[in-house]
């Protein structure tokens, strides 16, 4: 679109979706049409990636997706783990260890 005049296109908004807009516009720095263009782009699909801090945030997103992960799997293991001791009679139930009967 740089290179095209953009169209002009009215819009009717009921007033409370006119107030949250304004709202909205306001608190993120864009004018009412900037801001009405930047939330129809997002819900069109349009990729966020001229956002600034947006490759940061995906590779930080990208990092705890893995982090995420690592942790069901040891979880999982750890979960394995309590019960086989549980069988063993290593720990009882909440990791405690056993007590030892009086002679």
């Amino acid at each position: 679109m740089a290179d095209q005049e953009p169209i002009k296109t009215q819009l009717r908004l009921s007033p409370e979706l006119h107030q949250r807009m304004t709202a909205a516009a306001k608190e993120s720095g864009r004018s009412m049409n900037a801001e009405i263009v930047h939330r129809l782009e997002g819900s069109l699909g349009v990729a966020l990636a001229n956002e600034p801090g947006a490759p940061r945030a995906v590779a930080l997103l990208s990092a705890i997706a893995e982090h995420a992960e690592t942790l069901r799997a040891l979880g999982r293991e750890l979960g394995k783990l309590d019960e086989k001791e549980i069988a063993a009679g290593f720990v009882e139930r909440g990791g405690a260890p056993p007590r030892r009967r009086a002679r």
